[in-house]
């Protein structure tokens, strides 16, 4: 048989992608009897042995090769790498991709060497699309076996389509029981904010209005454009509540999404949002005087037992408050008819002492609370409250009761509320405090000092001066003298029980929209 019929045969024979190669060389050469065109196909680079072989295997890439799972996340997400380094061939070209060898160079070189395009209408189209097909189900025949336990994983998740993605892979990350939720407080890096329910509201922020839930989450990836800062740690008050004088009355309830069936779906993806960038959410709730009778104390300790109810109602860690977090501060009460009750019979070297009691009480059941949560559903949460720069030096009973290796809180959050200018001993105010007239009390060197026991998140002011007098906030310093004290903070004291800072309060007027 002649040199290029015997070709011709062996393309017909080898079937499938060598048959249509060998369709487009006959016709081009019109079958002819060239002397010496076996040579010409040759350094043409048109191996049809090595054609037929390769179409013999065709089923694909072996999955058990160095790509591995790669290839899936090149396809998902656009960051997987190629296995030989090589940019992936463009889909719409029917080029086969890097990683199938020589077989890949061979058609290159026929199309080079091919003098006309096919029209879209040509016999030949039809198998050129052929081709791509088969190879993007090799492409998923080789992303199927090799990640078989991911896909479980998404269908597990309700997705049920087997295919991965950015969210499905940061939710699995997160509601996972290897994630240590006590790590934060043996490190230095935790960057908290408080968040209450003021502008925008509780409702605005679950149901995105306006774009206040985009607003915040972008803010909190960001600080100022500053994702070095990212705010990773959220005190999120999750409830909303009627706009009453908080010293003369508890606050009635008026939004619920903590109790709400219709309203819990929106928080639960509220927190899950936030969970996927980084930020744990800890409920926030607190006011003065919850500690000013029996009946008052009772709605205290409700807070922490309706978290736990919003907890158990979900199957998922990602949709689950990490922690209570309690603001009372009963030191505020000087206005209503509580007005400096707090300082009235004194406990020594304390405060008052039914409120005192009430305080101890309120913080021994809500650890309970947590801690039967922990027992019966195996999430750890933490709990922990705000107190003032000079609670560790004036109130000694409370210090005692707190201070113990078995304390009811996991860490405490000092309201270390100075803008760091020098204080009358010309020492930064931030770390050396301020004095009060009879003594220098407060700052960051003496609460590690005097609370030895605890792990201690320093808080920072930024409201306004209609929130807090000047020499308190960093607001009219603006941020960047604020992130100068909290570098210093972490370099100087990283090594201590200090674990980060706390930033109050992100609005309005506040952290979002200081000044450099």
């Amino acid at each position: 048989m002649p040199v290029h019929l015997s070709l011709c045969a062996r393309g017909f024979s080898g079937g499938g992608r060598s048959m249509i190669l060998a369709i487009l060389f006959c016709f081009a050469l019109g079958c002819q009897e060239v002397e010496g065109e076996s040579d010409q196909w040759a350094d043409a680079g048109l191996n049809w042995e090595d054609e037929a072989a390769a179409d013999a295997g065709d089923a694909g890439p072996d999955p058990s090769g160095d790509v591995g799972g790669d290839e899936d996340d090149s396809d998902v997400g656009g960051d997987g790498e190629e296995s030989d380094g090589e940019e992936p061939a463009d889909s719409n070209t029917g080029e086969e991709e890097d990683s199938q060898g020589s077989e890949g160079e061979e058609e290159e070189a026929f199309d080079g060497g091919d003098t006309e395009d096919t029209e879209p209408g040509e016999v030949v189209e039809e198998p050129v699309e052929d081709e791509e097909d088969s190879d993007e189900i090799d492409e998923n025949d080789e992303i199927d076996e090799n990640e078989g336990s991911d896909e479980s994983e998404d269908d597990e998740n309700g997705d049920g389509d087997g295919e991965d993605s950015e969210d499905d892979s940061a939710d699995d990350g997160e509601d996972s029981s290897s994630v240590d939720p006590m790590a934060f407080l043996g490190e230095s890096d935790t960057r908290a904010m408080w968040l209450w329910d003021e502008t925008p509201n509780l409702q605005q922020i679950l149901n995105n209005t306006g774009g206040a839930q985009t607003t915040l989450l972008n803010f909190m990836a960001a600080p100022h454009g500053q994702p070095d800062r990212a705010i990773n740690r959220l005190f999120f008050e999750g409830r909303g509540y009627a706009d009453v004088d908080p010293f003369s009355q508890i606050r009635p309830i008026d939004f619920d999404p903590l109790l709400d069936q219709n309203e819990r779906p929106a928080l639960r993806s509220f927190i899950g949002n936030a969970k996927q960038q980084g930020v744990a959410v800890e409920y926030l709730d607190g006011q003065a005087i919850w500690l000013a009778s029996d009946a008052n104390a009772q709605v205290a300790k409700q807070v922490c037992d309706d978290v736990v109810s919003f907890n158990e109602s979900t199957a998922s860690l990602d949709e689950r408050f990490d922690g209570v977090h309690l603001d009372i501060e009963p030191h505020t009460v000087q206005s209503g008819p509580y007005a400096w009750v707090w300082w009235e019979n004194r406990l020594p070297n304390g405060y008052n002492a039914d409120w005192s009691e009430r305080f101890e009480n309120i913080l021994t059941h809500c650890r309970q609370a947590l801690d039967d949560y922990e027992n019966s559903t195996g999430h750890k949460m933490t709990f922990s409250i705000d107190v003032g720069a000079d609670y560790a030096y004036y109130n000694q009973p409370l210090r005692q009761f707190l201070n113990t290796s078995d304390s009811p809180v996991d860490y405490l959050t000092i309201m270390n509320y100075y803008d760091n200018s020098p204080n009358q001993n010309g020492d930064p105010s931030y770390f050396y405090g301020e004095s009060d007239g009879n003594a220098v009390v407060g700052g960051v060197i003496q609460n590690l000092a005097m609370w030895t026991e605890l792990p201690l998140l320093f808080g920072m002011e930024t409201g306004p001066p209609q929130i807090a007098p000047a020499e308190a906030s960093f607001y009219d310093n603006g941020y960047t003298v604020m992130y100068g004290v909290i570098d210093q903070l972490v370099q100087d004291y990283g090594s201590t029980k200090a674990i980060g800072v706390g930033i109050h309060h992100y609005s309005p007027d506040s952290y979002k929209d200081m000044q450099p």
